[in-house]
């Protein structure tokens, strides 16, 4: 599929019929437990074509809208895919999405099974009662697209890895821990040098994730930025930097600095060399989440409140 740089392609999500694909968190019996209840639900809905579920997952539903294949496949086969987890399972989820075109053609709705997460739309109490009417009315979701970061890993001068990222990528010692050098380059400007245990470079969305423990800011997801957040640095004055997405970043390692790896998003990752330069730009991809459409303005405000525990009284209007 060709996918054009200046306008994003619609979502079959409109369409009279649309396929469902489910993606649960592996070896969780609370999310088995909403995805057997998900499935039964939307096997009473005409509206859905097909249901597709991950090759190897266990549920009491047979039907021939019920097709079981690989991952990859599902998710290229769905119009919406709704992840039973955390954010870990939403993460794994996009980062097959960016890996493919299909991050073009299917949305994301999250239903949070997990503790903590920030990313999924539904808690799994709302799950039962709210994801099946907006299921079968579309037009009461809200899309939200989140931006993402391209990352390039230049080796001899030339590409060696690229990978896309909705949550952040991870520069940080291996094995041992250890402070190490490194420079940071903005749009071809030295900018400074570091040294420190890591740097966290994020998108928006991965404000709340590892960007958040080590004392960045929190970023409202639709704000077109990227945050630089150094990990226990020894410098005082190093502090987070937040930029315009339409910046390009450059990462390079200093002298005396081995064992050096690169994640993205928590999933994947490589080894550093000496001479690599990794350059980071916002990218052309983007993720698109569903949410209902009533709140959804309020709904990162709620989210955060009820994550990180804000406020002393629980109603307070102005």
């Amino acid at each position: 599929m060709k996918i054009s740089k200046d306008r994003l392609p619609a979502l079959p999500l409109l369409s009279p019929r649309y396929s469902v694909g489910l993606v649960l968190k592996q070896k969780d019996p609370r999310a088995k437990i909403l995805g057997q209840k998900i499935v039964t639900s939307l096997l009473k809905m005409s509206n859905v074509h097909e249901i597709y579920l991950e090759r190897g997952i266990q549920l009491k539903a047979k039907s021939s809208r019920i097709k079981t294949v690989s991952f990859e496949k599902l998710l290229e086969k769905s119009a919406v895919a709704i992840t039973v987890g955390g954010d870990g399972t939403i993460l794994r989820c996009t980062r097959h999405l960016l890996e493919t075109d299909n991050w073009a053609t299917c949305a994301v709705l999250g239903v949070n099974a997990g503790k903590v997460g920030f990313l999924a739309s539904l808690s799994g109490d709302e799950a039962g009662k709210r994801l099946i009417p907006l299921l079968k009315r579309p037009s009461l979701f809200s899309l939200e697209e989140r931006s993402c970061l391209k990352v390039s890993v230049l080796r001899n001068g030339k590409v060696f890895r690229t990978h896309h990222v909705l949550n952040d990528c991870v520069l940080s010692k291996g094995s041992l821990s250890r402070l190490f050098e490194f420079h940071i380059h903005i749009n071809g400007e030295f900018v400074s040098s570091y040294r420190a245990d890591g740097m966290i470079v994020s998108p928006p969305t991965g404000s709340t994730a590892y960007n958040l423990a080590a004392g960045g800011a929190i970023l409202q997801p639709n704000i077109p930025a990227i945050q630089l957040t150094p990990i226990a640095p020894q410098a005082f004055s190093n502090k987070p930097i937040v930029l315009s997405d339409e910046n390009e970043i450059a990462l390079t390692l200093g002298k005396h600095s081995s064992d050096v790896y690169l994640t993205f998003d928590g999933q994947s990752g490589l080894q550093v060399m000496d001479q690599d330069r990794i350059v980071i730009t916002r990218s052309l991809k983007s993720i698109r989440f569903l949410s209902p459409k009533s709140g959804s303005k309020a709904h990162f405000f709620h989210s955060l409140r009820q994550k990180l525990n804000w406020g002393l009284v629980e109603n307070v209007s102005l």
